[in-house]
């Protein structure tokens, strides 16, 4: 039953790659792939302590399904980091302009909404 479901889980995760150099990749990868392995075992642990599974097909399923979704999720949010930093990187010049841009707006909204509210209160008092 495991090695059905270590197939199935491999079968999953394989097609699943990062927008990075193959060693680096294959690192990154072995690396969720352990966060996920414990995450995944301490949740089934947590479940067999509290009484809600018995029997080691159950845990089997429970494990495998968990580890699976979690890669799933830890490997969208890694590939979604790896995307926006290349991104920073290739185009750091508009990003800097846009980060200027858009801090000065903030700025100049955030003076100008004080500077209003204490022009209101002056001529309140």
């Amino acid at each position: 039953m495991s090695e059905l479901l270590k197939f199935l889980f491999e079968q999953v995760t394989d097609p699943l790659t990062l927008p990075i150099h193959p060693l680096l990749e294959w690192f990154v990868l072995w690396c969720i792939n352990r966060l996920v392995y414990k995450c995944a075992y301490e949740m089934v642990g947590n479940l067999y302590c509290t009484g809600y599974l018995d029997g080691s097909i159950a845990g089997k399923l429970v494990h495998w399904f968990l580890r699976t979704i979690c890669f799933i999720i830890v490997w969208g949010t890694v590939r979604t980091l790896i995307a926006v930093v290349q991104f920073i990187l290739n185009h750091w010049i508009v990003v800097t302009i846009s980060v200027v841009l858009v801090s000065t707006a903030v700025t100049i909204g955030y003076v100008a909404i004080k500077h209003r509210r204490n022009t209101v209160m002056k001529e309140y008092m």
